[in-house]
């Protein structure tokens, strides 16, 4: 019974009411105190991430978040339904993208992993449209946190952000290095407690310097970024070796020594 209260993993067909649902709690305290977070972490990575194509797989409360980016062909992949669809938006589901193999520079997965009913193919998909030395980027609640706890004790709880499926930092390590993306960058962050109150928020601000330098493991949230390695082919060739000489017991060879 704990097992299941601790992974609750969404029902098949939910993904568009969760990254609708996403989109409303990031305008609650806490998602804002967790947008803020995010945006300044987006402002030290995108700019050293260099391409043509970007892609955001999960929702996108804050359009800001990508223009740090020197990439300008963005394009936002997910499963919401939209009322006049701009060209940087594209409806799809995030485990069966409709992008051409080794085409993207960075992928940004923004909680796509917990939204999805089978995140490991979701991650194969990114690792499978990113081209060679392409960057995946990854957003994600902690279940070994203070956030995880409060999810894993209120099974009844079906708004978000519990009813997602939160994934250990371990875990995404583990299915990285199976995909052969290299971890290059991680951090943890969200050390304020699960409360919705602005005013309690504010309150327990002083805890996000306590936990950065005294308890980093309890972050209620994680950033990963992972690169897809190339895979070098080995040359194989002759193998030279020096000659050895052959002697055969029984016989002498020849001297350069005059008899005497």
């Amino acid at each position: 019974m704990a097992l299941q209260l601790w992974r609750r993993r969404p029902p098949a067909g939910s993904e568009i009411d969760l990254a609708e649902a996403m989109l409303d709690w990031y305008c609650t305290p806490p998602g804002r105190v967790l947008q803020s977070q995010i945006g300044s972490i987006l402002d030290e990575l995108l700019p050293g991430l260099f391409g043509y194509h970007l892609v955001w797989l999960g929702p996108l409360p804050e359009p800001s978040w990508w223009h740090a980016s020197p990439i300008r062909h963005r394009v936002v992949v997910s499963s919401q339904r939209k009322d006049g669809e701009s060209p940087l938006h594209a409806r799809a589901l995030a485990s069966a993208l409709p992008l051409a193999t080794d085409s993207v520079d960075v992928v940004v997965l923004h909680h796509a992993l917990e939204m999805a009913s089978s995140p490991h193919q979701v991650l194969r998909e990114a690792e499978r449209v990113l081209i060679p030395e392409g960057r995946v980027v990854i957003f994600g609640f902690s279940p070994w946190s203070l956030w995880g706890v409060r999810r894993a004790f209120t099974p009844w709880d079906d708004r978000v952000p519990w009813t997602l499926d939160y994934l250990s930092l371990r875990r995404i390590k583990d299915w990285l290095a199976l995909l052969g993306l290299e971890l290059e960058h991680q951090r943890r962050l969200l050390y304020t407690p699960p409360c919705r109150s602005a005013a309690l928020l504010c309150r327990f601000s002083f805890l996000e310097w306590c936990g950065r330098r005294w308890w980093p493991f309890f972050g209620g949230a994680y950033a990963v970024v992972a690169r897809k390695r190339i895979s070098r082919p080995t040359l194989v060739g002759p193998r030279w070796r020096r000659r050895r000489r052959i002697v055969v017991p029984g016989l002498v060879g020849t001297s350069n020594r005059n008899p005497s």
